[in-house]
């Protein structure tokens, strides 16, 4: 029987856990988490891809899953403040044309998720171990067994990288090559915290408003609000975006939790002989439209179904290096703005946009489709014309209206 091993928890790992194990029950697959370790656990909202897989695909009660995560329903995202008129907001919904329809995503305690899940999947034959691991053995480049802290030696056809920042398997193992970035993502550091209010007003948009030295995300769950301060630590001091945190809502019950440090960017290869790096292991862009767990879903999805099948590895390794960098370009894009009040705003409205953008926005008053412009099919498009549309006519709009 084939032995499928998954290198850490969280989000990413215990997605990856039901989905494997749901889709080859003749499969043995593992997980290996340390509590000691933990998660980060900082991501609380998607797009419509994770009700998709939750729903859809796994058949979970969504009331269930929402009473368990605490979590409320996500209808889109409201862009406050990207604009010189700091008094101009508006709602980028889920809809191909960057409006509200009836596609919706979730808001939800991402420990409480890790958790759920992890229920969920050992419930249908997921065995978690609780240690650390120390190495990998290797017999023809492959990984064929995993070294425990404790001693234990796993067996195994197929790794899972789901280590996080720790990226043990594809990118300290095998060294895969790293693409950055950080020329186009300004942003770097986060530094997230807790309101300890309930969600009264029952609020189904995750708000990300921009500030000073960056952009605050404030995400609605039923019993408090979610946040983060995000900007880059080569411009400011981290004790400052402390002070502003608390300059803001000092007033409140806040909980200020551990600083995130990142370099934005991904691995050009997350498949490498017979391992796959899925979440934040994989690559990581910023919290902006939540498309780091729209990857991991798109990732799973797009697995052979044969997954020893290795001569789709260059296939696979292709169309999730695409989806990245159109993520990528699409957070880009929702820099370019006409806020320029402060060094972090200034440096990107002096900051040429690479040159597809010229492409991108051509494509605006002409029906050329802009999957042209990536040269990829449609089913590995991740943002629209029409949503790029949206957020550039916003973020320039002469005539404004506030909608929060």
């Amino acid at each position: 029987m084939k032995n499928i091993i998954i290198v850490g928890g969280g989000t990413a790992g215990w997605l990856s856990g039901y989905f494997l194990k749901n889709k080859y029950p003749e499969y043995n697959v593992s997980l290996i988490e340390s509590t000691v370790i933990g998660i980060l656990g900082a991501g609380e909202g998607g797009t419509p891809n994770l009700r998709s897989i939750i729903v859809d695909d796994f058949g979970f009660d969504e009331d269930e899953f929402l009473e368990k995560v605490n979590g409320t329903k996500k209808y889109g995202i409201i862009f406050d403040k990207w604009h010189s008129d700091k008094q101009h907001s508006f709602i980028h919904g889920f809809g191909f044309d960057g409006l509200e329809n009836d596609l919706y995503s979730y808001h939800f305690n991402a420990r409480l998720f890790a958790e759920y899940l992890k229920n969920k999947s050992t419930q249908i034959g997921v065995k978690h171990i609780d240690n650390e691991v120390l190495n990998f053995t290797q017999i023809n480049n492959q990984v064929s067994e995993v070294v425990l802290k404790n001693g234990d030696i796993i067996k195994s056809d197929f790794i899972i990288d789901c280590s996080g920042f720790l990226r043990l398997v594809v990118g300290d193992l095998y060294k895969s090559k790293w693409s950055s970035y950080e020329d186009e993502l300004l942003i770097n550091s986060a530094l997230p915290f807790f309101i300890n209010e309930p969600n009264t007003e029952l609020r189904q948009r995750t708000i990300a408003e921009a500030v000073e030295c960056g952009w605050m995300w404030k995400i609605p769950l039923q019993n408090r609000w979610g946040c983060g301060y995000l900007y880059n630590d080569k411009m400011i001091d981290d004790e400052f975006i402390k002070s502003e945190i608390t300059r803001l809502y000092g007033d409140k019950d806040i909980q200020v939790n551990k600083k995130i440090k990142f370099i934005p960017g991904s691995y050009d290869n997350v498949w490498v002989e017979n391992c796959v790096a899925i979440g934040l292991s994989s690559g990581f862009l910023e919290p902006l439209e939540a498309t780091s767990i729209m990857t991991i879903i798109f990732q799973l999805r797009h697995l052979p179904d044969d997954m020893f099948e290795y001569s789709r590895r260059e296939e696979y390794n292709y169309k999730v290096n695409k989806f990245n960098y159109q993520n990528m370009l699409f957070l880009r894009h929702h820099y370019n703005c006409s806020r320029n009040d402060s060094l972090f705003w200034k440096t990107y409205r002096d900051k040429k946009l690479p040159e597809i953008f010229d492409r991108i926005y051509t494509t605006f008053n002409d029906p050329k489709p802009i999957s042209d412009v990536f040269k990829i099919d449609n089913d590995t498009l991740t943002f629209t014309k029409e949503q790029y549309k949206h957020i550039f006519n916003n973020n320039f709009l002469k005539k404004e209206k506030t909608l929060i």
